[in-house]
């Protein structure tokens, strides 16, 4: 009997998962609060996971009130709703502006979700709007953090936003509604947080599942957008999309675009963070209307990416987000390599536990150059034509070493099979 390249890449999969240590990220952000404090953070969100039959607010609720099951021979329907969880804050940073990551409570034999819920209500589609509506003029208003206040140019002005997180591959609806909770802490920005989640298996061998639920939920993601635009009316608007995530996503504001006028730009910035996209379709499909989906777009890849690396060898392709030379890079985005940096998860998700990627999601959304941030070196993509359209097009790799580079590079050390930046020989 033949394996088929399919299971034998996903028991590779399953294999590196056994394996593979995540490293600890020794760095956190603290408010000054004492050991064991811990925080409450409200977030939004719109879904077409289906209910879970426990009474609300019960403790079987509060674990799953949203699981991954689906309908076979229909569509889910989306459902609206708020969730408020808790998280602790360790006590030790390197100072207390420094974004970081927050605290899993682990006992020995348990591992206690990540992101605990309080509550959590669910909302016809009008009260949604017009809840996230208020907390976004409440947000614009609010007193500025003491973080803030000590960072001249940081997303605190008086503006009203709205923050979107779409998750990717493998994510359960806690394990969303915690990545959309830290963002919004973690990149200090006062805009009212979302996150948009579909029925992923949470599971490393349903990734063709995974990818057809996606797909299903595309229609209802280009609606929550459109509603957020059309009812919400922010003035700046964000959208960070993660793995299969940044795939419904592109094809959700590529649709809008067309069904709009030329005028029609939903977001201030678009953030695709390991896109689990074929580089081709990109390129014929998206890449030259970047433009009309967002006034700033920005590509995070990673050559170190297992579950990418392994999506190469089953769909016959390189993915936006995975590259073995140099990344793709094109006109209207830039492209940022986070290799250097040691991530949790076979180096695929994490992201939002680094403080080194969280402080450049930071300057995607204020608009501030690649070229003027301390942390980020520029490299040449020529001579990878079979990666970059153009050849011409530079990418840049985070730089912990770097001049002006306000991170410890003892403590964050570059990988040792990563090569330097130029500024760091």
């Amino acid at each position: 009997m033949k394996f088929r390249p399919q299971i034998l890449a996903m028991m590779m999969l399953l294999f590196l998962a056994a394996c593979v240590t995540p490293a600890p990220l020794p760095l956190w952000r603290t408010s000054g609060a004492p050991a064991g404090t811990r925080t409450a953070i409200p977030v939004f969100f719109a879904t077409d996971r289906i209910a879970s039959t426990a009474p609300a607010d019960t403790p079987e609720y509060l674990a799953q009130p949203y699981g991954k099951q689906i309908f076979f021979d229909r569509a889910n329907s989306l459902s609206f709703g708020t969730a408020t969880g808790t998280i602790g804050r360790r006590p030790t940073s390197l100072g207390p502006c420094e974004p970081g990551w927050w605290q899993q409570d682990i006992v020995p034999g348990i591992v206690k979700p990540r992101f605990p819920f309080r509550s959590v209500s669910p909302l016809p589609d009008d009260a949604f709007y017009s809840a996230l509506r208020s907390e976004m003029e409440r947000l614009a208003t609010a007193p500025a953090t003491p973080c803030s206040e000590s960072e001249p140019g940081a997303l605190t002005r008086p503006a009203r936003r709205v923050i979107l997180y779409v998750h990717g591959f493998n994510d359960s609806f806690d394990e969303a509604a915690g990545n959309a909770a830290q963002l919004a802490y973690d990149l200090d920005i006062r805009a009212a947080p979302v996150f948009f989640s579909w029925p992923s298996q949470q599971s490393l061998v349903e990734y063709t599942r995974d990818r057809t639920y996606s797909e299903r939920a595309g229609p209802l993601l280009k609606e929550l957008i459109a509603g957020i635009v059309d009812k919400v009316q922010p003035d700046e608007f964000y959208l960070i999309a993660h793995s299969l995530g940044t795939r419904i996503t592109l094809q959700a504001l590529n649709e809008l675009s067309v069904e709009r006028s030329a005028r029609f730009v939903p977001l201030t910035a678009l953030v695709l963070y390991a896109p689990d996209l074929d580089t081709l379709v990109f390129e014929r499909t998206f890449m030259e209307s970047l433009p009309r989906f967002a006034r700033r777009t920005s590509v995070y890849a990673n050559t170190h990416d297992i579950p990418l690396s392994v999506s190469r060898r089953v769909n016959g392709g390189y993915a936006l987000g995975d590259f073995d030379g140099a990344p793709f890079t094109g006109p209207g985005f830039h492209t940022i390599d986070v290799g250097p940096v040691r991530q949790s998860r076979l180096n695929h998700s994490g992201f939002e536990d680094s403080p080194l990627i969280t402080r450049q999601i930071q300057a995607d959304l204020l608009g501030t150059p690649v070229a003027e941030r301390p942390c980020l070196c520029r490299l040449s993509a020529e001579g990878s034509g079979a990666i970059n359209p153009t050849g011409k097009q530079p990418y840049y790799r985070i730089a912990v070493g770097a001049p002006a580079c306000p991170f410890d590079a003892k403590v964050y050390a570059d990988r040792p099979d990563t090569p330097n930046c130029p500024a760091q020989k």
